[in-house]
């Protein structure tokens, strides 16, 4: 129920709650104020002809006055008069209608008592003649008058009572609509736009009350959260542009590592050019010879641009971009340039594609960073010769607390010393790092979870001490 509703059955509400108890009091009045009314007349009536009837009686006699009560009856509509004692024993038709105990009251003349009896409203009027008992004339009046009067007052007082009821409510409706609900629906939409993000379409609810004063709070609001976001978009920009930097600062430091192992790929084919370029230059060589070396300077000088694309591309910061790769593909190009820094500390780098043609959406540079921090990791990890497996499978994502759906999963298994289990907890917080001072930033780990973390995916770990590391990156294949 809307707030002007609730206003308006309260206004209704206590318009009738006023209402009630005024018609009630009205009416209780108005009927009082009848009953006197019907009390002063028999009164005056009774009054006047006290005198007659004691005149008529001291001279004519008590014949002559029933003679003269039956007068007054035949011309009087209203009342019904009638003679009676106020004697505990009399004939019938002259016993009053009220009980005598009722009437004790009446000791002496020109009395009145006024009782209510039958639906009919008796009043007495005391007469003493002269050597007579206490007497009394018995004027009866239907109240059926009094019913006619209340009712009518109570059919005029409903109807003026609904006539201020709608009428005050239809004043509140107009009234709520223009001063409340047009006002509230303008505040209204423009939380709406708030929640939208739109704050260049603030409300003039006018006037000068709480709901313009409502209205100022939220247009303050408004400016407040729309500095508040710029600041938090500006805030948010820095950090990407500083996440980007630390983790091109990653490749770059893995860069350095690989550029040593290279160096040793590149010094074998430098020496081949080196010698078929000293034979071309020998006296007495023949065409086909100069030819043959020629080729062979070629496929050596090719073979070099590679390795050395490869170094460029692995250090090339680019805008990410997610597209379909296939991981076998990607995964077994990465050992191979990877596996210089292995063969230096003579690990063996091994993969095993346990699922073939595997395919996800994905970042494919931020991957390889991610896979190639691991690999390295892992090569540092091990102090001494053995074997280093990068396994390729599709696993359900409950295995790392994610839905059931299918995954794509990359581990990467080392047989180095393992990772402590009381460090286990920290290892992807920043700047942790169980290396020298100067050997490491701390970063690696930080930067490799999210990185999967922003692919929708998860990352694991398993050692035990002595027995190496096992990392499993889960990646959603949709």
């Amino acid at each position: 129920m809307k707030i002007t509703q609730k206003l308006y059955l309260f206004i209704v509400l206590t318009l009738m709650l006023v209402m009630l108890p005024y018609s009630i009091i009205a009416y209780q009045r108005e009927v009082a104020l009848f009953k006197a009314d019907m009390q002063k007349d028999a009164s005056l009536l009774g009054r006047a002809l006290l005198p007659i009837l004691a005149d008529t009686w001291q001279t004519i006699g008590k014949v002559k006055v029933d003679e003269v009560i039956r007068q007054v009856n035949a011309h009087e509509e209203k009342f019904s008069v009638r003679w009676v004692w106020l004697l505990p024993q009399t004939d019938e038709q002259y016993r009053p209608l009220v009980p005598l105990e009722m009437l004790v009251s009446l000791t002496q003349a020109e009395q009145v008592l006024a009782v209510e009896q039958r639906d009919t409203l008796v009043t007495y009027v005391t007469v003493k003649p002269d050597n007579q008992p206490l007497g009394a004339l018995e004027l009866v009046e239907s109240l059926d008058g009094i019913r006619a009067y209340t009712t009518n007052s109570i059919l005029n007082l409903f109807i003026l009572s609904s006539f201020m009821v709608f009428s005050g409510a239809l004043v509140m409706a107009i009234a709520g609509h223009l001063l409340i609900t047009r006002r509230i629906n303008l505040l209204i939409g423009h939380a709406r736009d708030i929640a939208q993000e739109q704050y260049d379409r603030p409300p003039n609810v006018g006037a000068i009350d709480e709901l313009a004063t409502l209205g100022q709070e939220l247009r303050l609001m408004s400016d407040k959260l729309q500095q508040k976001r710029e600041q938090l978009i500006a805030e948010n920009q820095a950090k990407l542009a500083i996440k980007e930097q630390l983790r091109h600062a990653e490749r770059l430091k893995i860069l350095g590592q690989l550029a040593s192992g290279i160096a040793h790929e590149l010094g074998t084919p430098l020496n081949v050019v080196l010698g078929r370029a000293k034979l071309m230059t020998a006296a007495g060589q023949h065409n086909e010879a100069v030819k043959s070396n020629a080729d062979i300077i070629q496929k050596q000088v090719l073979k070099m641009s590679k390795m050395i694309n490869q170094l460029l591309n692995f250090a090339r910061r680019q805008t990410p971009h997610k597209r379909r790769v296939v991981l076998n593909e990607r995964v077994a190009h990465l050992v191979k340039l990877l596996k210089p820094i292995a063969a230096k500390q003579e690990i063996e780098l091994v993969v095993i594609d346990k699922v073939s043609e595997l395919s996800i959406n994905a970042d494919w540079q931020q991957l390889e960073q991610v896979l190639s921090n691991l690999i390295v990791n892992g090569i540092q990890a091990m102090s001494k010769a053995g074997e280093m497996t990068v396994i390729i499978d599709q696993r359900s994502g409950e295995d790392a607390e994610l839905s059931d759906k299918p995954y794509a999963v990359i581990e990467v298994c080392d047989q180095g010393a393992g990772i402590p289990c009381e460090i286990m907890a920290d290892i992807f917080d920043p700047f942790f790092s169980t290396k020298k001072a100067g050997e490491g930033t701390g970063l690696g780990l930080s930067i490799v979870k999210d990185i999967i973390d922003e692919h929708g995916g998860s990352i694991t770990v398993k050692s035990e001490p002595h027995q190496g590391a096992c990392f499993s990156l889960y990646l959603p294949m949709e």
